[in-house]
């Protein structure tokens, strides 16, 4: 995932939908992993809003955001979905439950 976020953005794209059904896993121990849902990817700089509805992946400069606010998409925003997920794999568990 990580290869195919550095592919994008060096071409100047930010996924910004970095979530668990977005990664697409081919075989059972994980050696074949791809980043599916190119549907939200923008140029880096492009306005982004808040999202409609608190999202586990958002980082949180998006979560507090409020409408009709927006910020640059940045490929961190990639970055923070990535760290989610490699917790997620590692076994942890969100702070809320």
């Amino acid at each position: 995932m990580a290869g195919a976020l550095d592919f994008l953005h060096s071409r100047g794209l930010v996924h910004a939908d970095v979530k668990p059904d977005n990664v697409l896993v081919f075989d059972p121990v994980c050696s074949r992993v791809a980043l599916g849902d190119l549907g939200l990817t923008r140029p880096e700089g492009s306005p982004t809003p808040a999202p409609p509805v608190p999202l586990p992946t958002a980082p949180p400069e998006l979560c507090l955001l409020l409408p009709p606010d927006t910020l640059p998409l940045r490929p961190a925003v990639d970055s923070w979905g990535l760290g989610v997920e490699v917790a997620r794999w590692s076994g942890w568990r969100s702070l809320d439950g």
